[in-house]
């Protein structure tokens, strides 16, 4: 042995520090803590001795009770990091004085939070044996042999997770089967983050999932050692994602030489929280390649300006905002608003000239416009008793700045302009039939009496049979897919 190892041991076993009990039975000795930690706690107590004002100092009848006071103090606020072994012992026996370990057993197990207890018998206090702690014993549950012992003032997972990531599981014929199946793949815990975070994140899953108890269990029967994060480290996770993706994303958009088309929408949550959509567009080898850039969190009036200024941040943020060839977007008059201060704030983006009509909402404007002569908005301002509350919510749910344009483009076409050749007996006639066949649809949808009736007397006729659909107004297609039943 060289006489630098010499020493380090000599000072190593002079230390005072009092060795730590987290261990597992397997094996023999036990760690010391740092004596580094108990010289910085040490110092720390001595510097807020020092630094304390007289009158702290002279409360205490005697010059050594008054440090002493200060220093019990300054422990008491001491971070547990900074504490020896002996100083949180202390401290764990002031906090539960007058209790049975029992009943301190009882408290702690109440605070405790981690995944890893779940792998272990519920604990035992084992009396201490000599002046030092009680412990607490942790039985595994499928190696009942095997425990891991940890003194009761401590509450470090450390040797519970790893003897958690060692413990094999009970071989039975199942995941004798699995192993076998699984021999040619290669187990990676990065990689177990990385898809959950995508299967939530992709499939809209909630990160509360992965905690659930058959969830894990089916894991860990795939594979014993599997180490399966939590909610919060799989939101985490997302996060992480979504940032390196974005990174990738910008120096794409850098080195892409040609336009880049927005297409933006609002959209208001069944929480009533609203949210600008932002995806771009562009040309790619004969291909056209789109992305979701950002779902924006709106948190003041849906002015035109307001607008803008989100959108461009967006933009700014992939370095996109003088890339923009054109943006698409509904009839709303705040769109019109948005585009003119969109060039204001980059003034090389032409505003309103680069305006594109989004086409979906173009032939909605088609639709409304026919069904406008037999729909039902006369039946919602009329008072119509078959209208529920789900038509009126849905009436007051639409955006009002783009219904109003919508509104504005009907009121300005001349009938000549719409191409439609009707009669006033055939638009009576097409009303009465929309009307009687809505009702219907709507009494048999909210009724689950009347629909196991009509399916009984389908069954009893031998004839197929499919469940009448209501329309909503905000959903103008609705309409079409009604009468295609009711047919």
């Amino acid at each position: 042995m060289s006489s630098s190892a010499g020493k380090r041991r000599a000072r190593s076993d002079s230390d005072d520090t009092p060795p730590s009990s987290d261990n597992e039975t397997v094996s023999g000795g036990s760690r010391r803590a740092p004596a580094k930690r108990a010289r910085v706690a040490a110092n720390f107590e001595l510097q807020v001795v020092a630094d304390a004002p007289v009158e702290a100092q002279v409360a205490v009848d005697g010059p050594v009770a008054a440090t002493a006071a200060i220093a019990q103090d300054a422990l008491a606020n001491v971070q547990p990091g900074w504490l020896t072994a002996a100083q949180k012992r202390a401290r764990f026996l002031a906090k539960y004085n007058g209790m049975t370990p029992v009943q301190i057993l009882d408290a702690v197990s109440k605070t405790w939070r981690s995944k890893v207890y779940d792998h272990f018998k519920p604990p035992k206090v084992i009396p201490a044996t000599t002046e030092g702690p009680n412990v607490h014993r942790f039985t595994c549950k499928i190696h009942p042999g095997i425990w891991v012992d940890r003194s009761d003032y401590e509450d470090s997972t450390g040797n519970l997770r790893r003897h958690v990531l060692k413990c094999e599981p009970a071989q039975t014929p199942e995941s004798e089967v699995i192993t076998a199946f699984a021999a040619g793949s290669t187990y990676s815990a990065a990689r177990v983050r990385y898809y959950l975070a995508l299967w939530c994140a992709r499939h809209h899953r909630p990160f509360l999932a992965v905690e659930d108890a058959e969830f894990r269990a089916l894991l860990r029967m795939l594979y014993g050692r599997v180490e399966i994060p939590s909610r919060v480290t799989v939101s985490r996770d997302v996060q992480l994602i979504m940032h390196h993706c974005k990174v990738i994303v910008v120096a794409l958009f850098q080195a892409y030489p040609g336009r880049i088309h927005i297409c933006v929408d609002g959209w208001t949550s069944p929480n009533i929280l609203a949210f600008l959509g932002i995806t771009a567009h562009w040309h790619h080898d004969g291909e056209i390649a789109h992305i979701i850039l950002d779902f924006v969190r709106l948190t003041s009036s849906h002015t035109g300006k307001y607008l803008a200024e989100k959108l461009i941040e967006c933009l700014k943020e992939f370095g996109i905002e003088e890339k923009v060839l054109s943006v698409t977007c509904d009839n709303a008059e705040n769109n019109t608003t948005m585009l003119k201060e969109m060039h204001v704030l980059v003034p090389k983006f032409r505003g309103t000239l680069v305006r594109v009509r989004c086409f979906g909402h173009v032939l909605n404007l088609v639709v409304k416009g026919i069904l406008s002569q037999f729909g039902r908005q006369h039946l919602i301002e009329g008072g119509d008793d078959d209208v529920d509350d789900e038509d009126a919510e849905a009436a007051q749910e639409a955006d009002e700045s783009r219904e109003a344009a919508d509104q504005a483009i009907l009121n300005s076409l001349d009938d000549e302009e719409l191409g439609v050749d009707v009669t006033a007996d055939d638009i009576r006639l097409a009303a009465g039939a929309l009307s009687k066949i809505l009702k219907l649809s709507r009494k048999v949808w909210n009724s689950p009496t009347i629909r196991a009736e009509l399916a009984t007397l389908a069954a009893d006729t031998k004839l197929n049979s499919e469940v009448l659909i209501r329309s909503v107004k905000t959903r103008w297609n609705t309409i079409t897919e009604v009468l295609g039943r009711a047919l």
